[in-house]
């Protein structure tokens, strides 16, 4: 356990960098855990220290519900340290590591991470490294921007430096100009396309190819022709992701904007926790009731009009969404100067302990014994659009009729399958990935196939199904008959281990403790109250309660 660090008993080591290491601590005065940043004696050099400093410094300049608040930062002998709010949660990238969030939900964590980015940029502020493992979200829903490691101040003239992580820079910044409050709001859009597709807008496995996307690609007409998408959020897309700065929304104004949207897909901060909690079990909520004088509106002479351009606007979003998905062979190289603008990317020993990557953020193959991530998300398959009935047969055509007929090659015999798993999985049919459950009528060639689910929480657990031609299979699940649940209570807190490996903190940890069936052995670390070690064996589908007082003596 380590020593006190500034008056803050650090006791679970969340993120170690080659630099720097962060901790989730207890501040005994308040009485309060807090987040724990700090720079190491053998590496604590001036710049390090100086950097951790301005961060403190600019960071500290803003309070606001939807920022990480900063409450000190200094100097503990030879470590350097910063101390903040601790958030009880997820970043947003490890939410869309879960694939797509419903767009209500996508609507309102824009709104809130709008609201912070508003506060910033009205106290002469640019964060620099807006992206999805720098939005936080706490267990009550709420979201709180963080890690103002690279930002700096509107006030900076001639400050060319390109900051940032690679997939979220902005065109401009890419370009070599000085970074604006709208090179953040780029930042922001691509952070919204990610949260409705499941997957980064921009990046690529080579750095050059995520700066070419970023100055070419336009992920906005895939995020038109989505039919889960509302147009209106999409159009919110268009606003942020425009190439050119002066096209973009300011942050009030796209809170305003928001507003309207949110009218007619609600959510709010107890939505957003319940998803976090039971992803499966969400639902979106009612659009509220028209009043009498809103459900009849006065008739308008100008109906024909708008409808014209409905129209209009309908046939060049088709238009555009053609154009994305053709090769673009005509999309201009990278120019030569472009390596010569200086780079400071964010750096994968970040002072929060956030890596950042140029690929796409996505979640490891196979799950990780060790990983005890909460589990998020619910897919959505679409079923295939049926044939349209009593069509025509088409007209012979006569300067084809004296031809050969075509060879008669009969179709593949094919059947349905819908697949459903408690509390949710991710599927692989004969090892090729195909989503997210629920999965609703995937068609399927006749005959055997093997189905995989794999929940990071939970053992990988395949079955065969066989699918018979014509019908339809379902296939339902519970990962929690696999393993054992233990709902830990300590007294008065503790760091968990589980078979020596750091789970995390009791309390106010309250999601129940996942095992494989068979025996393991559980440690209660406490800074000043010692090590309780407990045996514990346990069966698949079982369930219990651990209480540990740390304060009494054993038996």
């Amino acid at each position: 356990m380590p020593d006190p660090i500034g008056g803050v008993q650090p006791f679970a080591e969340l993120a170690r960098g080659r630099t720097s290491t962060v901790y989730k601590g207890y501040q005994r005065d308040p009485g309060r855990f807090v987040l724990l940043k700090t720079v190491r004696p053998d590496d604590s050099g001036d710049d390090l220290v100086e950097r951790l400093e301005e961060e403190a410094r600019i960071a500290a300049q803003v309070r606001h519900p939807n920022v990480v608040e900063v409450y000190d930062a200094g100097r503990d002998g030879a470590t350097a340290y910063l101390l903040t709010e601790f958030v009880e949660g997820m970043d947003l990238r490890a939410l869309v590591e879960r694939g797509p969030v419903p767009p209500a939900l996508a609507a309102f964590i824009l709104t809130e991470a709008a609201e912070g980015l508003a506060a910033v940029h009205a106290a002469g502020i640019l964060h620099r490294d807006l992206k999805p493992a720098n939005l936080l979200v706490s267990a009550d829903g709420e979201v709180k921007l963080t890690d103002f490691g690279l930002a700096s101040l509107v006030s900076a003239e001639g400050d060319t430096e390109m900051r940032g992580t690679l997939a979220y820079l902005a065109p401009e910044i890419v370009r070599g100009d000085p970074p604006t409050e709208a090179s953040d709001l780029f930042s922001l859009g691509a952070v919204l396309a990610e949260l409705l597709t499941g997957r980064a807008a921009f990046a690529r496995e080579e750095d050059g190819d995520t700066l070419d996307a970023t100055l070419h690609h336009d992920p906005v007409p895939a995020l038109a022709a989505d039919p889960r998408v509302p147009p209106a959020l999409a159009n919110l897309g268009a606003a942020l992701l425009a190439k050119t700065p002066s096209q973009r929304l300011s942050a009030k104004r796209l809170i305003e904007e928001l507003d309207a949207v949110r009218a007619q897909h609600p959510a709010e901060a107890d939505d957003l926790a319940a998803f976090l909690h039971a992803p499966a079990s969400y639902t979106p909520r009612p659009v509220a009731s028209l009043t009498p004088a809103a459900a009849t509106p006065k008739p308008s002479r100008r109906w024909t009009g708008w409808a014209i351009a409905a129209v209009l606007l309908m046939l060049a979003a088709l238009g555009y969404a053609g154009i994305a998905l053709a090769p673009d062979s005509d999309s201009p190289a990278l120019p030569d100067t472009l390596l010569q603008v200086p780079l400071v990317l964010a750096p994968t020993d970040s002072l929060l302990g956030n890596e950042a990557t140029a690929v796409p953020d996505s979640p490891p193959e196979t799950a990780s014994p060790e990983d005890f991530s909460v589990a998020l998300d619910q897919g959505i398959a679409s079923a295939p659009l049926p044939e349209p009935e009593d069509a025509p047969p088409p007209e012979p055509d006569s300067a084809s009729a004296t031809e050969s007929p075509p060879p008669d090659v009969s179709p593949l015999p094919t059947g349905s399958l819908s697949i459903a798993a408690e509390p949710w999985a991710r599927i692989r049919i004969d090892d090729e990935a195909v989503g997210t459950t629920p999965l609703a009528a995937l068609t399927l060639p006749a005959g055997p196939h093997r189905i995989t689910f794999e929940n990071p929480e939970f053992p990988t657990h395949t079955v065969s199904v066989e699918v018979e031609m014509g019908e339809q299979e379902q296939v339902a699940v519970s990962l929690w008959d696999l393993v054992g649940r233990v709902t830990l209570i300590v007294s008065p807190w503790a760091e968990v281990r589980v078979n020596g490996v750091l789970w995390d903190t009791v309390p106010p940890q309250e999601r129940p403790l996942i095992l494989t069936p068979g025996e393991h052995r559980l440690a209660f670390v406490h800074p000043s109250l010692g090590t309780r070690e407990v045996p514990l064996r346990i069966a698949a589908g079982e369930s219990r309660t651990l209480r540990i007082n740390l304060t009494e003596s054993l038996p």
